[in-house]
């Protein structure tokens, strides 16, 4: 399925909800999206693997971007095509500023979020849907690497991930953030540069080491394209790699989602219509109230729940991050000690490194169980009469949760990665959740990282290993966990308040969307405008074009 199509079946999802007078805002919005995506290809590798050199490789083999630069000037850049050449610079606040191409190599990258680099190159006309990203190097400097992988971590449409050959494996860092990435995207691509520097024989035996590793981490064995920046080759190479990179596909993987959900929620909708449209305008009205008691009870009941979960997230949960946490800083003290003695920069990469993924693993971890488990007791709560005067609100808010668990159900039916089999992660925006509150602690951690290292400065570099294994684990690894507790509880704030208006707005939606139809009904019954069999005849076609186009969009999803 193409763009054109995706959106053609929009239009006629909006087409068929619009003889019921429904409009469906989120889908109008996805719509504008779907119109302006442009895939985002984002280069990854180490510092000096040569992600640089190949970008310009593409572009005609002219150094366009600097590669001999040093990590801290380092800055994520997207490249796109203009015939105005020049260097677009964003803030943090948005906010942007204008050079030449020629003169932003003397200008400081401090402050920046990105730059967007505007090229006169017809080789990008070949792409006018991507965008390609040259990102920082795992090992460019903390507050660097940081920046570009939470602002690209849920912006990456593909990554092409580089790797030195000259290296002969993956690194600790590329391993990493492989690791990383692989829980957030579906399409990796492998690219091994410098191989001019290594005997053909020599290829073979890398390419393979490189494959069982990955392997390992993605559970799918990859191509990898073997290519030198000196060959004249290696550019038709790339231009083939990232052409056969389906724009279509990428967009399905980011929209396919939350299209589903959305569709699925309509027909709800209609379901509800068709099973109310032969009551008389008594009934219809009885069962209006019995709709808006059903939301008061509900309310009533979420609200006794979102204090119990609170408590957990605070009391309990932050607690637990902060556990995995310190194990994890444990577990990885090898690595400690050796970026430790090879100096204070390498140190703070490594810590930073552990601590973004441990967090972001361990966080996400705690809100999919609490997240099931709020939907649980929605579920058990519509099932006893709890504060409740009659069955019938009971039987109300059981339907509520049945529309909500089959909405969620749909999505896990396609999703196909790990990442999206929890409810939480296939109900909401679990991964921006994610990023956008881990951002300022980490930013946090830049700042007060060099004071806690501090501690230990005079055993950098030639301490004995015992030495530095002792200052790590009893006065590094208990400071950084102090100091980031405060910020963790503040991050539970941000995403509890996150998760519970997710779900709340969700359940209360449907109750709404089912008290809507039930008013609409009610004034058409009133009017007498309808006839009935008829009605409930394109009802029922309805709902089954509805359903027809989820499972068309889901088959090219899969």
């Amino acid at each position: 399925m193409n763009k054109h199509d995706l959106q053609s079946k929009l239009k006629e999802v909006n087409s068929l909800l619009l003889q019921y007078n429904i409009v469906n805002n989120t889908i109008n919005t996805i719509q504008k999206e779907i119109d302006l995506f442009k895939a985002k290809i984002v280069f990854v590798g180490s510092f000096n693997a040569g992600k640089t050199a190949l970008i310009n490789n593409i572009l005609g083999g002219d150094e366009i971007l600097k590669e001999d630069i040093s990590p801290q000037t380092a800055i994520a850049t997207e490249i796109i095509y203009d015939s105005n050449e020049q260097i677009i610079r964003i803030k943090k606040d948005g906010t942007q500023s204008i050079c030449s191409i020629n003169e932003v190599d003397n200008l400081s990258t401090e402050g920046f979020e990105k730059y967007i680099c505007t090229l006169n190159k017809n080789i990008l006309l070949q792409f006018p849907d991507k965008i390609i990203v040259d990102m920082p190097g795992f090992d460019s400097g903390i507050e660097a690497h940081n920046r570009a992988i939470l602002q690209y971590i849920s912006e990456a449409a593909a990554y092409i991930f580089v790797i030195d050959a000259s290296k002969g494996t993956l690194s600790k860092s590329s391993i990493d953030f492989l690791q990383e990435i692989q829980e957030y995207s579906q399409t990796i691509k492998f690219v091994l540069t410098k191989c001019d520097k290594i005997y053909s024989k020599d290829i073979t035996s890398i390419v393979e080491n490189l494959q069982d590793i990955i392997t390992g981490i993605t559970f799918e064995t990859p191509d990898i394209l073997c290519v030198s920046s000196r060959e004249a080759i290696t550019k038709d190479k790339m231009i083939s790699l990232i052409s056969n990179l389906s724009v279509d596909k990428l967009l399905l993987q980011k929209f396919g989602e939350k299209i589903l959900i959305q569709i699925k929620q309509e027909e709800q909708s209609l379901i509800t219509r068709l099973e109310n449209i032969n009551f008389n305008s008594f009934e219809i009205d009885r069962s209006i109230q019995k709709c808006m008691q059903a939301k008061q009870s509900f309310e009533n009941a979420f609200r006794q729940k979102k204090s119990q979960i609170s408590n957990k997230l605070h009391n309990e949960k932050a607690t637990l991050i902060i556990q995995d946490i310190e194990k994890d800083l444990h577990s990885q003290i090898t690595s400690l000690i050796t970026s430790a003695q090879q100096g204070t920069e390498s140190f703070n990469e490594t810590i930073n490194s552990i601590l973004r993924k441990s967090f972001m693993k361990s966080s996400q971890r705690y809100i999919d169980e609490m997240y099931d488990d709020l939907l649980i007791y929605l579920e058990k709560i519509s099932q006893k009469d709890i504060s409740i005067d009659s069955q019938d609100v009971a039987d109300t808010m059981k339907k509520t949760v049945y529309a909500l668990e089959t909405i969620l159900k749909s999505g896990k039916s396609f999703a196909k990665l790990k990442k999206y089999n929890s409810i939480y992660k296939i109900f909401s925006t679990g991964l921006a959740v994610t990023t956008s509150i881990i951002a300022p602690w980490l930013e946090m951690l830049i700042i007060f990282l060099p004071d806690i290292i501090s501690l230990i400065k005079n055993l950098f570099g030639e301490s004995k290993e015992e030495n530095l294994r002792h200052e790590i684990e009893n006065k590094i690894i208990p400071e950084i966990c102090s100091r980031l507790r405060p910020e963790i509880n503040e991050s539970m704030n941000k995403l509890e308040e996150q998760m519970i208006n997710e779900l709340y707005e969700q359940y209360e939606k449907l109750i709404e969307n089912k008290t809507n139809e039930l008013k609409k009904l009610q004034a058409e019954k009133n009017m007498h405008i309808t006839e009935t069999e008829e009605q409930k005849n394109n009802l029922r076609k309805s709902i089954h074009r509805l359903n027809e186009i989820s499972k068309e969009i889901e088959t090219s999803i899969n």
